[in-house]
Formats: structure tokens, sequence, C-alpha cells
């Protein structure tokens, strides 16, 4: 289960071309973003087109010439292995005459910290021993 969850709204203004997508910045401090779950209210009717991107290279859909494209229905994308700088972004198009908008829910996670490395174990130079096998009881009185 994620420890934070943050919910955003873009908003892709009418007319906008596929060629030259609207990007809406949802940057946030580094997290480690677990699940985005969306939803394209009814209306667009095929019109609008959107990506998410993490520093401006698309996440989803996995190749960055499709588009995530409906009508009044939501869905959720399970992200695994992916960097954790926050630098995220909605890009959109909207071919039609109104302005449309999708909504994300990120689920987060914080990154988690590297582990420090061990102590560096060194070899330690034993000294001679007295062999003792052969010792005998102390002997007094001399």
């Amino acid at each position: 289960m994620a420890r934070e969850v943050r919910h955003f709204t873009a908003t892709i203004p009418a007319n906008t071309p596929i060629t030259d997508p609207a990007t809406t910045n949802i940057g946030f401090s580094p997290r480690i973003v677990r699940t985005v779950d969306w939803i394209v209210p009814p209306g667009p009717s095929g019109v609008l087109g959107w990506q998410l991107a993490m520093g401006g290279v698309v996440v989803v859909p996995v190749l960055s010439d499709q588009w995530v494209v409906d009508d009044g229905n939501s869905g959720s994308f399970t992200l695994d292995g992916y960097p954790d700088s926050g630098a995220w972004q909605i890009r959109g198009y909207n071919t039609g005459a109104h302005p449309h908008s999708v909504f994300l829910t990120l689920h987060l996670d914080l990154p988690v910290p590297p582990r420090p490395r061990p102590a560096p174990i060194h070899p330690i130079a034993l000294t001679s021993l007295y062999d003792l096998s052969q010792a005998g009881p102390p002997v007094r009185g001399r």
C-alpha cells in the first residue's frame, strides 16, 4: 500500500493538435510511483488523447506514438522500476471544439534510501602465540 496519494487534473484546450500536445507538469519531490488511476469523464468522444511522461519521456502508454483515448471510462496502470525523480507530466491533444480533462491519482512511496555500505573487513595480523599444550601445573616454592 502506498504512503501518499496525490490527485492531478490536466485540462487540454480545444484545438490542441496531436503534433503539438499540451503539457501539464505534475512534478513533486522524489517519490516512487506505484499505481496511476485515471478517469476521462464522458464527453470527448475520441477527440482527446493523453500520455503520462516522466522527464519528457512517455511512460504510459509504453510506446511514445500511442495515446490513451477514452470517453467516460477509467482504469489503472501499475508502474514498477521507474526512476523516482518526481519529474512527471501529463501530455494531451484535443482536436475537438471544447476543452476536456483527464484526472489522475498517483499512489506514491518514499524513495528507499541507499543502504550504508558495510565497513571493509581488514585482516588482522596474528602475533605468535605460545604453545601452552605441553605446560604442566605451576611450580610452587622456587
